[in-house]
Order: structure tokens, then C-alpha cells, then sequence
């Protein structure tokens, strides 16, 4: 058993009335993941991102709220959720009576709503997942996806191939589905904030389910429709984040698998082409960054991202961070935070009533602390710990191919946490811990049929 037990013997497939909870949570999981690529809502306010699939799952709260069999992770995450909320609350009383009341309050309530829907977010996906298939999973991830690459294709006949009619699709679609992000013919955006944003879904989402198709020899064509689309959509996106998370990810499956042919083949597609359009189209945000990096010049994307992520800790002995400012801290102790000579820069880019940081791996440890920090990690640390007591008692044709794209899409999220999620209400931070942690609970009470 790896020393991991379940704590509850039933999963609790079937209410009390016996009508089959499948019946509600399969379009419930459907609807969560066919919303995955939505990632701000239709309305014109200036807020960071409010994903669809976490609105829903706040609204399917409801459904989850009873007997929740519980796991492992779910008890770290509980202690974790209830350390940060009480840590929060002591640390912005302290502040209410310092620094500027009206905006610390604010910005926990913020942040406070964000972590929340975090919570909110996994639970809902873990509870769906209990009553649902992988397969069925994939199939919800894919199909949701097919939207936001043919949006993509049709940001590719506007930038690459000057159609007009394209880009006036493209940009009424934008303007209202996502009115304060960012569009642009010479990158695709999809229905994300911003082209990184896109890009990152694609690989925290859909290349998990990519390998399990390949791999699985099933319904060639239409993945072959699939990959080719989504590799246009990736290249055209031309973000850094993308490809530096693309190449981890694809990096990272020489060594876990699923199968290394697999692995080449996409890396060839994705990576490939980006580099060809790159060439073909050198006035883009790749070559940019690249350019300004080598020449030691100014990069504030690149600052942006990497002091939000290590900043914190470069501070850490320098500042409270160590102890943790609380949620919504960094607002009012930004300057504290990071090192003095970044702050102006990065602040230009940041709203400036509520600065945050970029990264929510350099926010955990900015807000909650080390103790905060650990409890995160070791959260991280049982979902790859419950996976592989997973892999080693599913012995079924197919699943070890299965639970190691599933593991690449694990590590996609992790990485993700350290160069492109920021908010803790991302559903890219939590999707894959959800299918884990769910299967988990199920093959230790042997509830779970392949």
C-alpha cells in the first residue's frame, strides 16, 4: 500500500434516495471541463482573470457540500487551506491598524475569495471525478479545447495570410468574450487573457490527453485533426512561457514516459514548428525577448515573472516574507517583497492599487510564509505519492500509459506554478490533482473499474 490508506470506506457513489450520482456529475464534469479554455468572463471590468470553470464550480458547490470521502492530500490541503486563513486574518489585523486600512482590507478580501475558489475548484473536480472515467475525462478536455484552436486558426488567416474577414471575427468574438484581454493578429490569444495564458492551457490540458490518444491507437484521424491544430495554435501564440514549459514537459517525459516515440513525435510537431514560424516571422515576441535578454537589455516580462518567483526568497531573511505578510499583503508591502532595484520596473506593469506578483509559486511563500510554503509543497509532494500507489496497483491493459500522461500533466501544473500561473484560482492548478486525488480514493476502496 505505499503507506497510504483511505479514511473512508464508501465513496458514497449512490445518495440516500438511490438515484445514481453519475446522473449529476458527469454533465457537471462536463460542463467544468468543456469551460476549461474560457478563461475570463463577458463582462468589461478590471479584473485579473475570473476563469468560467471556477464560476461553476462555485455554483456546483452545492452538489459537493456532505460526506466527502476523504484522502491523504485532502487532509493537507484542509490544514493547509485552515493555516492560510487564520495566518491571514492575524496578519491583516495587524495591518489594518499601520497601513492604509481601506486597501489591506481589500486586498485580502481579493485574494481571501481567490484561494477560496482555489479550494472550491478542486473540490468540485474531485467529487465529479469520482463518478466519471478517465476516458471520459480526456474525451471533456479535448473537446473543450477544439473552440479555442479554431478561434486560433482564425487568428493565423488574419496575422499570417492578411484576411480581414478573420480578423473581424476574431476580434468581435474577443471583445466580447474576453474584453480586457489582449488580441492581436500576430498572436493567438484563443479565449485566454493573454497568448502565454493559452499556451500554458494547452500544455497543462491537452497534451496529457494527446499522449493517451497516441498512445492508445484510438480514433487516429481525428487526433491527428487535433495535434496538428493545436500545434498551429501553440506556434502562433509565440509566447517564451509556452515554449520554456513545452520543453520541460517534453523534457521531463524522456524520463517518465509515456513512451519516448510519443514524446518525439510531439516534440518535433510543437517544438518544430514554433521554431520554423519563428524564422518565417521574425518581428515576434519569441526573437524579442530572446534579443533583449542577450543583449543585457530590459525584458519586464521576463523580470516580471522571474523576481515574482524567486524574489520572495532572495528577500526572505530581509523581510517578513519568511513569516508570511498574509493574503493580500503584498498589496501594501510590495516594496518589502522584492529586491529594490526591480520594484519600479515591475510596478509599471502591475495595477496600482493592488500589486501582486506574477507567480504564485513566489506568492505562496510571500503570504504564507515558510510554514504556508511547506504545507503547499508537501501537498504536491502526496498527489505524486498517491499517483504512484495508483500506478503500482493498477496492473489493467492501458493504464500505465494512461496514470504517466496524467503524471506529465502534473508536472506541466507544477511547472506552470513557477513561470506562468499566478492567481490560485487557476483550474490548471488543481485539474490534475483532482483526477489523482479522485482515482485515488476510489482504488483504495476498490470502487474504481477501469
Amino acid at each position: 500500500m505505499d503507506g497510504l490508506t483511505a479514511t473512508d470506506s464508501s465513496p458514497g457513489l449512490m445518495p440516500s434516495n438511490g438515484f445514481p450520482k453519475k446522473a449529476v456529475f458527469l454533465p457537471i464534469a462536463a460542463i467544468l471541463l468543456l469551460s476549461l479554455q474560457f478563461q475570463t468572463l463577458p463582462i468589461r471590468i478590471q479584473i485579473q482573470s475570473l476563469p468560467l470553470t471556477t464560476v461553476f464550480a462555485l455554483l456546483f458547490l452545492p452538489f459537493v457540500i456532505g460526506r466527502i470521502p476523504r484522502s491523504p492530500l485532502l487532509s493537507i490541503l484542509a490544514i493547509f487551506f485552515g493555516f492560510v486563513f487564520l495566518h491571514s486574518l492575524i496578519f491583516l489585523l495587524v495591518d489594518l491598524f499601520s497601513n492604509q486600512p481601506d486597501t489591506r482590507f481589500i486586498a485580502w478580501a481579493r485574494q481571501s475569495f481567490a484561494l477560496f475558489a482555489g479550494i472550491v475548484t478542486f473540490l468540485v473536480f474531485r467529487t465529479a471525478f469520482l463518478h466519471v472515467s478517465l476516458q471520459q475525462i480526456f474525451k471533456f478536455i479535448a473537446w473543450g479545447t477544439v473552440p479555442a484552436l479554431l478561434l486560433s486558426v482564425l487568428n493565423i488567416l488574419w496575422g499570417a495570410f492578411g484576411q480581414g474577414w478573420a480578423g473581424g471575427i476574431v476580434a468581435g468574438i474577443r471583445d466580447f468574450m474576453s474584453p480586457e484581454g489582449y488580441t492581436s493578429p500576430l498572436r493567438a490569444t484563443g479565449f485566454a487573457t493573454e497568448p502565454a495564458a493559452l499556451a500554458t492551457s494547452l500544455v497543462v490540458t491537452l497534451l496529457p490527453v494527446l499522449f493517451v490518444y497516441f498512445g492508445q491507437k484510438r480514433n487516429r484521424f481525428w487526433t491527428i485533426v487535433l495535434l496538428i491544430l493545436a500545434t498551429a495554435s501553440f506556434m502562433w501564440t509565440f509566447s517564451t512561457v509556452g515554449l520554456l514549459l513545452m520543453l520541460g514537459v517534453l523534457g521531463a517525459g524522456l524520463f517518465f514516459g509515456p513512451k519516448k516515440k510519443i514524446i518525439l513525435l510531439v516534440f518535433t510537431l510543437f517544438v518544430g514548428a514554433t521554431l520554423m514560424v519563428t524564422v518565417l516571422f521574425p518581428s515576434n515576441q519569441i526573437l524579442r525577448h530572446a534579443g533583449t535578454i542577450a543583449a543585457g537589455r530590459a525584458n519586464v516580462s521576463f523580470t516580471d515573472r522571474f523576481y515574482s518567483a524567486v524574489g520572495p526568497f532572495m528577500e526572505g531573511l530581509s523581510s517578513y516574507s519568511i513569516v508570511g505578510y498574509g493574503l493580500g499583503g503584498i498589496s501594501t508591502h510590495f516594496r518589502e517583497v522584492l529586491p529594490t532595484q526591480f520594484q519600479a520596473e515591475i510596478l509599471a506593469t502591475k495595477w496600482k492599487e493592488f500589486p501582486n506578483l506574477a507567480i504564485l509559486f513566489g506568492r505562496v511563500f510571500a503570504e504564507t510564509g515558510a510554514i504556508g510554503f511547506v504545507l503547499f509543497l508537501t501537498a504536491i509532494y502526496m498527489t505524486f505519492r498517491q499517483l504512484k500507489f495508483i500506478m503500482r496497483n493498477d496492473t489493467v491493459a492501458g493504464s500505465a500509459l494512461t496514470y504517466s500522461s496524467i503524471r506529465l500533466g502534473l508536472i506541466a501544473s507544477c511547472l506552470a506554478l513557477l513561470i506562468s500561473v499566478g492567481p490560485y484560482h487557476t483550474p490548471y492548478v488543481w485539474i490534475w490533482m483532482a483526477v489523482i486525488d479522485a482515482k485515488y480514493v476510489l482504488s483504495t476502496q476498490k470502487a474504481y473499474q477501469w
